[in-house]
């Protein structure tokens, strides 16, 4: 797997956890999380939080569940 793929993955990994948490905070009516706040939920730093929402890929049909 080349450099590109692997960070593709990576970010790809992230904004479907960010996505996860972000629809917890909605379900229970709370307001939507800081970047910070998520950084520390995640475990990721605010730098890959932030990359990850511009260059992660998230499929329309995982929005169904």
């Amino acid at each position: 797997m080349d450099t590109g793929t692997q960070f593709s993955c990576r970010y790809t990994e992230v904004l479907h956890r960010i996505v996860d948490i972000v629809t917890d905070y909605a379900y229970n009516d709370r307001p939507s999380p800081t970047i910070k706040q998520l950084s520390v939920k995640t475990g990721y730093s605010e730098e890959v939080i932030l990359e990850s929402m511009e260059y992660g890929i998230y499929n329309d049909w995982m929005f169904l569940h």
